[in-house]
């Protein structure tokens, strides 16, 4: 009986290692997400979307608009808008859509809805898919705060606007907000 005993203790002892070692696992996990150094958002949006004038493939100088609503009060000193034909995840690796352009040099923009929105500047390290407006006016703007990034214009033939991409199917837009100006 005691040789049971034992055996059953010993097999007791490997379970709680068992347990603990699960615990402590679980325990780390749970602390991973606090050591991403990735890029802090000014805010969470809790709406948001892009639309575009027109789908039409490879037409030039379309029409885009990003609408998104801060949830908190927040500064907003930098937007990026990044679109991408592989993933809508932010942190995930984008893939530039084939032909899109956002016609960096002659793109024509408008920011409006935020304190202080025509201070927004285009940031050199802007690129054909990936839009990156800047300010440095720390005005703070309350929950709710409706903000909208128009690009181009009504006229498509001002080439101020944005390139479609040149093959058909999905392609994703991001919107990243920062609470200091962005540069990436």
């Amino acid at each position: 009986m005691n040789k049971f005993r034992s055996h059953a203790l010993a097999l007791s002892a490997i379970q709680r290692t068992k347990y603990i070692a699960v615990a402590l696992a679980l325990v780390a996990t749970a602390f991973v997400p606090l050591l991403n150094s990735g890029s802090a958002s000014a805010d969470q949006l809790s709406s948001r979307k892009i639309t575009m004038g027109s789908s039409k493939t490879s037409l030039t100088d379309v029409l885009y608009t990003a609408v998104f609503t801060t949830t908190t009060t927040a500064v907003l000193e930098g937007i990026v808008l990044d679109y991408c034909s592989n993933s809508p995840l932010i942190g995930q690796t984008c893939t530039a859509p084939t032909g899109f352009n956002t016609n960096v040099a002659g793109l024509v923009f408008t920011v409006t809805g935020h304190a202080g929105a025509t201070a927004f500047t285009k940031h050199a390290n802007s690129t054909a898919d990936k839009l990156i407006l800047t300010r440095t006016d720390a005005t703070s703007n309350p929950a709710g705060t409706v903000v909208t990034v128009t690009i181009g214009d009504t006229n498509y033939a001002n080439s101020n606007g944005v390139t479609n991409p040149s093959t058909t199917g999905t392609f994703f837009g991001r919107i990243l907000t920062y609470p200091a100006s962005a540069t990436a």
